[in-house]
């Protein structure tokens, strides 16, 4: 591409890229994670970690639009959840989170046990009551309430808590950027959150 055509693009892409810098600041749309933590992703990947809580109304009302959003997102960005673990009440959903994820229903589980929780308000608060809705869904009670309480899932809750606190994650939903950046909902709201995400995202991804 001759050098001029090239200095021409980059004179129309840079006012967009530093409207972009000016729109979104640190400490006020996100928040940069000191050190930062390694993640799980392959060299040339951005890893988006979304930590959450089934009991959380906020998370419950962030999943459309983190699942839209998942959609849509570059083939360079991999996503995983993380479900929160700040209180002893908190681990029979994280438990359920880890053993739908281990039996791939988490289709057929994450989103109706928003639903069920938030929107039915159906009293599942133990892994036994999950474990029956889950087989209402399909899945095999059994073998749910086997992987919830295995050791594996006794470590990936123990990983979780720790995750949570080096990311110093305040309350949920949060996401987490490459390990770098912490994103909460502002007065954007969720969508304005996750295009704080994309930002972060491009950023990463030019290594920037």
């Amino acid at each position: 591409m001759p050098t001029r055509l090239l200095a021409l693009l980059f004179a129309l892409l840079l006012p967009g890229l530093a409207g972009a810098q000016a729109l979104f600041q640190e400490g006020t749309h996100y928040q940069r994670i000191d050190p930062p933590q390694p993640t799980q992703v392959a060299e040339g990947k951005v890893e988006v970690v979304e930590v959450f809580a089934y009991t959380c109304i906020h998370c419950a009302h962030f999943e459309p639009f983190l699942s839209a959003w998942k959609a849509r997102k570059p083939d360079h960005v991999e996503f995983r959840g993380v479900p929160a673990v700040f209180a002893p009440a908190m681990e029979p959903y994280a438990r359920a989170y880890f053993a739908a994820e281990s039996l791939n229903a988490l289709d057929a589980v994450h989103e109706p046990l928003f639903k069920a929780l938030h929107t039915e308000r159906r009293a599942l608060t133990t892994i036994e009551q999950i474990a029956d809705f889950a087989a209402e869904r399909g899945v095999d009670r059994a073998a749910f309430l086997e992987v919830a309480g295995a050791s594996s899932t006794d470590l990936k809750l123990r990983r979780a808590r720790e995750q949570a606190m080096r990311w110093r994650v305040p309350g949920t939903p949060s996401v987490i950027v490459n390990g770098k950046y912490l994103v909460q909902a502002g007065q954007g709201g969720f969508q304005g959150m996750l295009e704080v995400v994309d930002f972060l995202v491009a950023r990463e991804a030019r290594g920037d």
